[in-house]
């Protein structure tokens, strides 16, 4: 949330702790069980938890990128000045490769409706889907 404000408001984003927890699966709650130590979704099923796990993912990528922008600024400029254009042009080599992947490793599910126009359906889940999708492609855009 903090993020999203910080981007919206075009303000610098709080710092946030770096933790090293994994990202959750997209694994459906009908799926999980109590009894075994590691749950999975049936192949051919999709998971409407998938939305939220990208959604997660770009929000980190934006993190990067606003962290990339505003957080390596420098009040004055010094000798080093071309040092940090080269690392400047690393960092943004890095965060477009981020970008691209992101868009690479988007479930096909949720990737239907970034063409033109898109599919409109009557089906509730193929609709929430395809409503999923347009979010991401919006943020994506951003």
């Amino acid at each position: 949330m903090r993020g999203l404000v910080s981007m919206t408001l075009g303000r610098v984003p709080t710092p946030r702790p770096e933790f090293k927890v994994p990202l959750f699966l997209p694994i459906d709650d009908k799926f999980l069980s109590a009894s075994s130590a590691r749950s999975t979704q049936p192949d051919g099923i999709f998971s409407r938890s998938a939305f939220a796990v990208e959604n997660v993912k770009l929000g980190e990528i934006i993190c990067q990128v606003l962290k990339k922008i505003y957080g390596g600024r420098r009040a004055n400029h010094s000798a080093d000045d071309l040092t940090a254009t080269l690392l400047s042009f690393d960092s943004i080599l890095q965060l477009e490769s981020s970008i691209y992947g992101f868009e690479r490793t988007i479930p096909p599910e949720l990737k239907g409706a970034w063409s033109l126009g898109g599919d409109h359906t009557e089906d509730a889940d193929a609709r929430i889907l395809q409503c999923q999708s347009f979010v991401l492609r919006a943020r994506y855009n951003e």
